[in-house]
């Protein structure tokens, strides 16, 4: 895939939400225009490093967050670290964003399940 096909077009929400403006595809996922997302959680004290709507990652975004809400987790993060591959990032944000993704699915998913916290349809899970 290039990075053409990878750009979406997205409308900016409040508190760094966003909503697909035009349906992007990835493989056999497509986000319908109309889906909002919360945008990446990235702790606020990586925000400099790492903005919760940051438009080079927006695509990889939206397939994880459509992917969670449709209950698709394992796909939803590998799809996102397949996209991030294709997105214009440094290395290091790169890193920073697949383990963050990597680790709430190893630690916090799992510990947010067992103390019956975690709705399937809850979008609070990094992007």
């Amino acid at each position: 895939m290039n990075k053409e096909k990878l750009s979406i077009v997205v409308e900016s929400g409040e508190d760094y939400s966003f909503t697909v403006y035009k349906p992007f595809t990835y493989k056999d996922v497509t986000v319908k225009k109309g889906f909002v997302s919360n945008g990446a959680n990235v702790p606020r004290i990586a925000w400099s490093v790492v903005p919760p709507n940051y438009m080079a990652i927006l695509p990889a975004i939206a397939v994880h967050d459509k992917l969670c809400k449709d209950g698709e987790f394992d796909k939803a993060d590998m799809y996102f670290i397949e996209i991030l591959e294709l997105c214009d990032i440094p290395r290091y944000q790169f890193h920073i964003l697949s383990k963050g993704v990597r680790g709430y699915s190893k630690y916090a998913r799992p510990l947010l399940k067992k103390l019956s916290l975690y709705k399937q349809d809850d979008l609070n899970t990094p992007s």
